[in-house]
């Protein structure tokens, strides 16, 4: 009995495996937006993770075409002291390119900043 049960355990465990690995998930694309609003301000936040995106895409002077794999982070915060927005974008294209993308832009009533990083390799 103890042999006839370890060899359906083994079959249930070896079929989803030989098949692929049964567990494992995947998806080429991932987005998720939060906003909040209060008495003392708004914010929001948006994140896209894509592989293989066929639509074209232009994002802060890069443009990223098929067979790419991009990232997307946006923050901005609105209250009485000032805003603030910021992004991250990296990007790694099937020719072995690679780019990242970092900015901010703050202001309030001691004044205003704006910060640009741009790196890119194999283009």
């Amino acid at each position: 009995m103890l042999s006839l049960r370890r060899m359906f355990v083994a079959g249930a465990i070896a079929i989803p495996l030989a098949l692929g690995g049964a567990g494992t998930a995947l998806a080429d694309d991932y987005e998720a937006q939060e906003s909040t609003a209060g008495p003392w301000g708004a914010s929001s936040t948006y994140v896209a993770a894509d592989t293989d995106n066929d639509y074209g895409h232009h994002h802060h002077g890069y443009r990223y075409n098929d067979n790419d794999s991009t990232f997307v982070e946006t923050n901005s915060v609105a209250g009485p002291g000032g805003a603030m927005s910021e992004y991250v974008v990296a990007v790694a294209d099937d020719d072995g390119g690679v780019a990242y993308f970092r900015g901010q832009d703050v202001a309030g009533d001691q004044g205003a900043s704006s910060t640009r990083i741009r790196a890119t390799a194999g283009y």
